[in-house]
């Protein structure tokens, strides 16, 4: 196992780098719950970490089922997860031969914060609005944007 530790070169007090180990020895599948590590460069392969704060960004893949109507809820199964203090949630499709994902536009909560938090919470929701592809590598889990070379890097939450 090896340890990463999700952060820029030049650490400011924003941010908060998330530590973790790679773990080898599991098999990881979409289906669960993920803890937001940064913004990934694919083709740096820098990392961009989330700002510090008390609520921390995840996203859950559920297997659940809903019963609402409207855009959120178009494909079968339920995605929910917080980016740092706005809670969101929608539907998904996933193919899992294929890694590809489709999303449905998200529901979420309007609570206003710092120009910063503002700042990371509409980065964050633009680039999980393009995914369509996902990939896990160990215990790590990408959403790849359908254009741009940022995705959405997660560890898995046991």
């Amino acid at each position: 196992m090896g340890a990463i530790v999700g952060c820029k070169d030049d650490l400011t007090s924003d941010e908060c780098p998330v530590s973790y180990n790679i773990d080898t020895e599991n098999t990881y599948y979409l289906h669960g719950k993920w803890q937001f590590v940064g913004f990934y460069d694919s083709q740096t392969g820098d990392i961009d970490p989330p700002l510090c704060g008390v609520i921390e960004s995840w996203i859950e893949f559920t297997d659940s089922s809903h019963t609402a109507s409207g855009s959120a809820y178009k494909y079968p199964v339920v995605y929910r997860g917080s980016a740092l203090i706005n809670y969101f949630k929608g539907s998904y499709l996933p193919d899992t031969q294929k890694h590809e994902i489709q999303l449905s536009e998200t529901v979420k909560t309007k609570v206003r914060g710092t120009e910063q938090v503002d700042g990371f919470e509409s980065r964050f929701h633009n680039i999980l609005s393009t995914v369509n592809q996902y990939k896990i590598v160990h215990n790590e889990l990408f959403l790849i944007p359908e254009n741009g070379n940022t995705q959405l890097r997660f560890v898995a939450i046991k």
